[in-house]
C-alpha cells in the first residue's frame, strides 16, 4: 500500500510541476511579447523647417526629423529647441548646422522641438573670443560626412563692414573622408577704421558648405577690437 501511495504521490508532485512549469513558460513569453511591443522602433518623419513653419498643426505630437542652423536654442531662428544644451554643450559657442531629431508641439503660438538627439553636420569655432586688429585669427571648421566625397566647396566668410562687404573670405574645395574631418583657416583680421567702414564690436564669422546637392551655414561670432 504504501509503495502504490508513494507512486500515486510521485505522480501527482510530477503532473502538478510540469502543469506549474508550463504556466511559468507561458507567463515568461507573455511578459516577453509584451516587452517587444514597448520597445519598439520610434520612425522619425523627415520634414523641413520651413515646411513646419507654414504647416506646423499638421504635425503636433508627431516624431521628426530635421536639419537646420542651431543658434541661442533656436532652429533656423524660429523653432525652439527644448533640451538642446544638454546635447550641444561641449560646443561652446561653436556655430552648428545638424541634423535633430525630436517631438515637436505648439505651445502658446510658440513652435518647439523636444530634442532626443542631434548629428551636428558642420561646426565653425575661433580660437579665441576677442581679436584686435592685425591679429592673426584662427577658424576651425569641421565636417562630419557619411561617405567620401571630392570636390566639396567650403567657404568661410565674415566680419560684414557697412557697405554689406565681408572683410574675410576664403572658398576651398576639399575632399572628404567618411566621419570627422578638420578643415583650419588662417586669417589676419581687418582694421576698424573709417576707411573699412567695419566698426568695432560683435562680428559673425560663417562656414558655408555645398555638400550633396544642399547648402549648410553654421555661423559664430567674435569680438574685434581695435
Amino acid at each position: 500500500m504504501r509503495d502504490r501511495s508513494s507512486r500515486r504521490e510521485y505522480e501527482w508532485t510530477a503532473v502538478t510541476m510540469n502543469g506549474i512549469r508550463s504556466k511559468i513558460l507561458i507567463g515568461i513569453l507573455a511578459i516577453v511579447v509584451a516587452g517587444m511591443g514597448c520597445t519598439e522602433k520610434i520612425v522619425y518623419e523627415e520634414v523641413s523647417p520651413r515646411e513646419l513653419l507654414a504647416n506646423g498643426s499638421e504635425y503636433i505630437d508627431k516624431h521628426l526629423s530635421l536639419e537646420g542652423e542651431i543658434r541661442d536654442g533656436m532652429l533656423d531662428g524660429a523653432i525652439k529647441l527644448e533640451n538642446i544644451s544638454d546635447t550641444i554643450d561641449d560646443y561652446g559657442n561653436a556655430g552648428i548646422y545638424a541634423t535633430l531629431w525630436g517631438t515637436f508641439s505648439d505651445q502658446n503660438d510658440t513652435l518647439l522641438l523636444k530634442v532626443e538627439d542631434v548629428k551636428p553636420v558642420l561646426v565653425i569655432a575661433i580660437e579665441n573670443e576677442t581679436y584686435h586688429s592685425g591679429e592673426m585669427m584662427h577658424v576651425n571648421v569641421t565636417v562630419f560626412a557619411e561617405s567620401e566625397l571630392s570636390d566639396v566647396e567650403l567657404t568661410v566668410s565674415g566680419l560684414t563692414n557697412k557697405l554689406g562687404r565681408d572683410k574675410i573670405r576664403e572658398v576651398r574645395h576639399v575632399n572628404l573622408s567618411p566621419g570627422e574631418n578638420e578643415i583650419p583657416f588662417t586669417f589676419t583680421t581687418p582694421s576698424c577704421t573709417g576707411c573699412a567702414k567695419l566698426d568695432p564690436g560683435i562680428h559673425s564669422v560663417t562656414a558655408t558648405l555645398v555638400m550633396n546637392g544642399r547648402t549648410m551655414n553654421a555661423t559664430t561670432t567674435m569680438i574685434l577690437e581695435k
